[in-house]
Protein backbone atom coordinates (compact mmCIF):
# COMPACT_ATOMS: atom_id res chain seq x y z
CA UNK A 1 0.00 0.00 0.00
CA UNK A 2 1.64 3.39 -0.89
CA UNK A 3 1.70 5.95 2.33
CA UNK A 4 -1.60 7.64 2.83
CA UNK A 5 -2.08 11.57 3.04
CA UNK A 6 -0.44 12.98 6.16
CA UNK A 7 -2.71 15.73 8.24
CA UNK A 8 -0.44 17.53 10.60
CA UNK A 9 -2.41 19.80 12.96
CA UNK A 10 -0.66 22.50 15.34
CA UNK A 11 -2.15 25.29 17.77
CA UNK A 12 0.32 27.35 17.71
CA UNK A 13 3.13 28.35 15.66
CA UNK A 14 4.14 32.03 17.18
CA UNK A 15 7.01 33.24 19.25
CA UNK A 16 5.05 34.81 21.50
CA UNK A 17 2.77 31.91 22.92
CA UNK A 18 -0.81 32.08 23.40
CA UNK A 19 -2.57 32.89 26.67
CA UNK A 20 -5.12 30.18 26.12
CA UNK A 21 -2.74 27.42 25.28
CA UNK A 22 0.57 26.44 26.84
CA UNK A 23 2.59 24.40 23.89
CA UNK A 24 3.61 25.81 20.40
CA UNK A 25 6.39 25.85 18.07
CA UNK A 26 7.92 28.83 16.86
CA UNK A 27 7.65 29.80 13.11
CA UNK A 28 11.40 29.48 12.70
CA UNK A 29 11.20 25.45 13.95
CA UNK A 30 8.07 25.10 12.09
CA UNK A 31 9.65 26.56 8.99
CA UNK A 32 12.15 23.82 8.82
CA UNK A 33 9.71 21.19 9.21
CA UNK A 34 8.35 22.34 5.73
CA UNK A 35 11.82 22.67 4.58
CA UNK A 36 12.75 19.55 5.86
CA UNK A 37 9.34 17.73 4.53
CA UNK A 38 9.92 19.12 0.76
CA UNK A 39 13.10 17.40 0.89
CA UNK A 40 11.81 14.37 1.11
CA UNK A 41 9.41 14.66 -1.21
CA UNK A 42 6.25 15.11 0.14
CA UNK A 43 3.97 18.16 -1.43
CA UNK A 44 1.58 20.51 0.36
CA UNK A 45 -1.98 20.72 -0.75
CA UNK A 46 -5.13 22.32 0.82
CA UNK A 47 -7.16 19.21 3.20
CA UNK A 48 -10.00 19.92 0.37
CA UNK A 49 -7.73 18.51 -2.19
CA UNK A 50 -6.48 15.31 -0.65
CA UNK A 51 -9.72 14.53 0.05
CA UNK A 52 -11.09 14.65 -3.17
CA UNK A 53 -7.63 13.51 -4.80
CA UNK A 54 -5.42 12.20 -2.16
CA UNK A 55 -1.96 11.15 -3.70
CA UNK A 56 1.35 9.55 -2.14
CA UNK A 57 3.67 11.65 -0.10
CA UNK A 58 0.92 14.77 0.76
CA UNK A 59 1.02 16.42 3.48
CA UNK A 60 -2.07 18.82 4.78
CA UNK A 61 -1.53 21.44 7.47
CA UNK A 62 -3.86 22.54 10.40
CA UNK A 63 -4.36 24.66 12.70
CA UNK A 64 -6.74 24.08 15.88
CA UNK A 65 -8.94 26.65 17.82
CA UNK A 66 -7.96 29.77 15.64
CA UNK A 67 -5.65 31.82 18.18
CA UNK A 68 -4.75 35.62 16.80
CA UNK A 69 -0.95 34.61 17.73
CA UNK A 70 -0.75 33.05 14.89
CA UNK A 71 -1.73 35.69 12.53
CA UNK A 72 1.51 37.68 11.96
CA UNK A 73 3.78 34.54 11.05
CA UNK A 74 1.32 32.36 9.75
CA UNK A 75 0.15 34.90 6.99
CA UNK A 76 4.17 35.65 5.28
CA UNK A 77 4.63 31.39 5.36
CA UNK A 78 1.56 30.75 3.41
CA UNK A 79 2.66 33.25 0.54
CA UNK A 80 6.32 32.52 1.13
CA UNK A 81 6.23 28.54 0.74
CA UNK A 82 2.25 28.72 -0.75
CA UNK A 83 0.59 26.75 2.06
CA UNK A 84 -2.98 26.14 2.13
CA UNK A 85 -4.09 25.29 6.07
CA UNK A 86 -7.15 24.30 7.57
CA UNK A 87 -8.32 26.45 10.32
CA UNK A 88 -10.53 24.65 12.45
CA UNK A 89 -12.27 27.55 14.36
CA UNK A 90 -14.79 27.38 17.40
CA UNK A 91 -17.65 29.03 16.81
CA UNK A 92 -18.07 30.93 20.18
CA UNK A 93 -14.98 32.10 19.78
CA UNK A 94 -14.71 33.68 16.27
CA UNK A 95 -13.91 37.19 16.21
CA UNK A 96 -13.22 37.59 20.31
CA UNK A 97 -16.88 36.79 21.15
CA UNK A 98 -16.54 34.78 23.73
CA UNK A 99 -13.72 31.88 25.98
CA UNK A 100 -14.55 28.41 25.36
CA UNK A 101 -14.61 26.21 28.72
CA UNK A 102 -11.02 24.84 28.17
CA UNK A 103 -9.25 28.43 27.33
CA UNK A 104 -11.25 29.57 30.72
CA UNK A 105 -9.53 27.02 32.65
CA UNK A 106 -6.12 27.37 30.65
CA UNK A 107 -6.32 31.23 31.88
CA UNK A 108 -7.30 30.18 35.41
CA UNK A 109 -4.73 28.14 36.02
CA UNK A 110 -1.84 30.56 34.88
CA UNK A 111 -3.62 32.98 37.55
CA UNK A 112 -4.59 31.29 40.58
CA UNK A 113 -2.49 29.37 42.77
CA UNK A 114 -3.08 25.92 42.38
CA UNK A 115 -4.79 24.72 45.76
CA UNK A 116 -6.75 27.93 45.68
CA UNK A 117 -8.37 27.00 42.40
CA UNK A 118 -8.86 23.02 43.66
CA UNK A 119 -10.31 24.19 46.74
CA UNK A 120 -13.04 26.68 44.48
CA UNK A 121 -13.49 23.74 41.96
CA UNK A 122 -14.30 21.46 44.96
CA UNK A 123 -17.16 23.42 46.06
CA UNK A 124 -18.35 23.57 42.93
CA UNK A 125 -17.84 19.61 42.16
CA UNK A 126 -17.67 17.96 44.94
CA UNK A 127 -14.38 15.92 44.81
CA UNK A 128 -13.34 17.98 41.51
CA UNK A 129 -9.87 18.79 41.40
CA UNK A 130 -7.43 19.71 38.48
CA UNK A 131 -6.28 16.56 37.95
CA UNK A 132 -9.78 15.07 37.24
CA UNK A 133 -11.84 18.16 36.22
CA UNK A 134 -11.89 16.79 32.36
CA UNK A 135 -13.19 13.37 33.58
CA UNK A 136 -16.27 14.55 36.19
CA UNK A 137 -17.30 17.75 34.99
CA UNK A 138 -20.32 17.48 32.53
CA UNK A 139 -20.49 18.39 29.32
CA UNK A 140 -23.91 20.04 29.51
CA UNK A 141 -22.86 22.22 32.45
CA UNK A 142 -19.12 22.82 31.94
CA UNK A 143 -19.94 26.58 30.44
CA UNK A 144 -21.49 27.55 33.40
CA UNK A 145 -19.37 26.20 35.54
CA UNK A 146 -16.13 27.66 34.48
CA UNK A 147 -18.35 30.60 34.52
CA UNK A 148 -18.95 30.18 38.33
CA UNK A 149 -14.81 29.47 39.26
CA UNK A 150 -14.03 32.40 36.64
CA UNK A 151 -16.47 34.69 39.27
CA UNK A 152 -15.04 33.83 42.28
CA UNK A 153 -11.53 33.47 41.29
CA UNK A 154 -10.86 36.45 38.79
CA UNK A 155 -10.66 39.98 39.58
CA UNK A 156 -12.23 41.51 36.05
CA UNK A 157 -14.23 39.46 33.68
CA UNK A 158 -13.97 37.62 30.31
CA UNK A 159 -15.56 40.82 28.31
CA UNK A 160 -12.84 42.81 29.65
CA UNK A 161 -10.06 40.05 28.74
CA UNK A 162 -11.16 39.47 25.48
CA UNK A 163 -11.42 43.55 24.51
CA UNK A 164 -7.95 43.53 26.30
CA UNK A 165 -6.21 40.62 24.89
CA UNK A 166 -8.14 39.78 21.50
CA UNK A 167 -6.57 36.31 21.59
CA UNK A 168 -8.69 34.83 18.98
CA UNK A 169 -8.68 35.70 14.95
CA UNK A 170 -10.97 38.81 13.70
CA UNK A 171 -13.20 38.26 11.29
CA UNK A 172 -10.81 40.65 8.83
CA UNK A 173 -7.67 38.43 9.80
CA UNK A 174 -9.97 35.45 9.10
CA UNK A 175 -10.88 36.82 5.57
CA UNK A 176 -7.43 37.73 4.76
CA UNK A 177 -6.08 34.72 5.35
CA UNK A 178 -8.97 33.23 3.45
CA UNK A 179 -8.05 35.44 0.60
CA UNK A 180 -4.34 33.97 0.89
CA UNK A 181 -5.47 29.99 0.50
CA UNK A 182 -6.16 29.20 4.08
CA UNK A 183 -9.32 27.31 4.38
CA UNK A 184 -11.85 27.67 7.33
CA UNK A 185 -13.09 24.81 8.75
CA UNK A 186 -15.31 23.19 11.95
CA UNK A 187 -14.13 22.61 15.45
CA UNK A 188 -17.13 22.92 17.01
CA UNK A 189 -19.32 25.78 18.89
CA UNK A 190 -17.99 25.16 22.30
CA UNK A 191 -15.03 22.46 22.70
CA UNK A 192 -16.68 19.76 24.12
CA UNK A 193 -15.68 16.10 24.22
CA UNK A 194 -18.32 14.82 21.53
CA UNK A 195 -16.93 11.24 22.52
CA UNK A 196 -19.74 11.64 25.65
CA UNK A 197 -22.47 14.14 23.74
CA UNK A 198 -25.29 12.44 22.08
CA UNK A 199 -26.02 12.47 18.17
CA UNK A 200 -28.60 15.51 18.96
CA UNK A 201 -26.17 17.38 21.07
CA UNK A 202 -23.26 16.73 18.70
CA UNK A 203 -25.22 17.97 15.67
CA UNK A 204 -26.24 20.94 17.62
CA UNK A 205 -22.80 22.21 18.05
CA UNK A 206 -22.34 21.54 14.52
CA UNK A 207 -24.84 23.69 13.49
CA UNK A 208 -24.12 26.42 16.13
CA UNK A 209 -20.68 26.16 14.66
CA UNK A 210 -22.16 26.46 10.63
CA UNK A 211 -24.00 29.23 11.44
CA UNK A 212 -21.27 31.24 13.20
CA UNK A 213 -19.50 31.67 9.96
CA UNK A 214 -22.53 32.19 7.95
CA UNK A 215 -23.01 35.02 10.50
CA UNK A 216 -20.07 36.84 9.23
CA UNK A 217 -20.12 35.79 5.80
CA UNK A 218 -17.21 33.81 6.32
CA UNK A 219 -16.78 31.31 3.36
CA UNK A 220 -16.17 27.63 5.28
CA UNK A 221 -15.30 24.00 4.17
CA UNK A 222 -18.01 21.38 6.08
CA UNK A 223 -14.82 19.20 7.27
CA UNK A 224 -14.56 18.80 10.91
CA UNK A 225 -11.95 17.97 13.77
CA UNK A 226 -12.91 16.59 17.20
CA UNK A 227 -11.88 18.71 20.20
CA UNK A 228 -9.43 16.78 21.97
CA UNK A 229 -9.32 14.32 18.62
CA UNK A 230 -12.14 12.31 20.79
CA UNK A 231 -14.59 10.73 18.21
CA UNK A 232 -17.58 9.55 18.30
CA UNK A 233 -18.43 5.69 17.52
CA UNK A 234 -18.65 4.52 14.45
CA UNK A 235 -22.06 4.37 13.96
CA UNK A 236 -22.49 8.20 15.61
CA UNK A 237 -19.62 9.96 13.26
CA UNK A 238 -22.16 8.22 10.88
CA UNK A 239 -25.12 9.67 11.66
CA UNK A 240 -23.34 13.38 12.19
CA UNK A 241 -22.09 13.15 9.13
CA UNK A 242 -25.63 12.87 7.59
CA UNK A 243 -26.89 14.83 10.06
CA UNK A 244 -24.99 17.75 8.91
CA UNK A 245 -23.58 16.71 5.80
CA UNK A 246 -20.34 17.38 6.46
CA UNK A 247 -17.35 15.57 4.05
CA UNK A 248 -15.19 14.05 6.55
CA UNK A 249 -14.11 14.32 9.94
CA UNK A 250 -10.55 14.23 11.95
CA UNK A 251 -9.12 12.45 14.95
CA UNK A 252 -5.65 12.13 15.90
CA UNK A 253 -4.95 8.75 16.32
CA UNK A 254 -2.91 8.09 12.46
CA UNK A 255 -1.64 4.84 11.53
CA UNK A 256 -0.17 3.76 7.79
CA UNK A 257 -3.86 2.57 7.08
CA UNK A 258 -5.81 5.56 7.60
CA UNK A 259 -6.52 8.99 5.32
CA UNK A 260 -8.01 6.98 1.99
CA UNK A 261 -11.17 7.26 -0.37
CA UNK A 262 -12.97 4.87 1.74
CA UNK A 263 -12.95 6.51 5.01
CA UNK A 264 -15.07 9.29 6.02
CA UNK A 265 -12.80 9.70 9.66
CA UNK A 266 -9.01 10.60 8.46
CA UNK A 267 -6.57 10.79 11.30
CA UNK A 268 -4.36 13.83 12.09
CA UNK A 269 -0.59 14.08 13.98
CA UNK A 270 0.67 16.64 16.25
CA UNK A 271 3.58 18.11 15.45
CA UNK A 272 4.08 21.12 17.76
CA UNK A 273 6.87 19.19 19.89
CA UNK A 274 10.46 18.93 20.22
CA UNK A 275 12.20 17.45 17.04
CA UNK A 276 12.65 13.72 18.96
CA UNK A 277 8.09 13.97 20.16
CA UNK A 278 7.79 15.22 16.64
CA UNK A 279 9.53 11.98 14.96
CA UNK A 280 7.66 9.73 17.70
CA UNK A 281 4.77 10.94 16.63
CA UNK A 282 5.18 11.19 12.86
CA UNK A 283 6.89 8.01 12.28
CA UNK A 284 6.60 5.74 15.00
CA UNK A 285 3.45 6.00 16.19
CA UNK A 286 2.10 5.11 13.28
CA UNK A 287 3.85 2.14 12.11
CA UNK A 288 2.85 0.71 15.93
CA UNK A 289 -0.47 1.44 15.56
CA UNK A 290 -0.37 -0.09 12.13
CA UNK A 291 1.39 -2.92 13.77
CA UNK A 292 -1.25 -3.12 16.82
CA UNK A 293 -3.94 -3.03 15.13
CA UNK A 294 -6.62 -5.77 15.13
CA UNK A 295 -6.59 -7.40 11.53
CA UNK A 296 -9.83 -7.37 9.97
Amino acid sequence: MNPSVRILYYHVIADRPSLLFSHGISPRRFERQIVCLKRLGYRFVALSQALSQPQPKTICLSLDDGFACNNASLLPLLIKHKLRPALFLLGMCIDNRALAWNHKLQILRNSVPRHLLNQHLCRLIAGADLDNLFQVISMSTKDRLTDELWASCMSYDQEEFLQREKPFLSVSQLRTLADNGAELALHSASHPDFSRLSLQEATLELQQNMAAFEQFGLPYHRLFAYPYGRVMSANEDAGLLTATTLQATFGIRYTLQDNHTTSTLWQRQNMESGPAANFIEFALKPLARSILAPKP
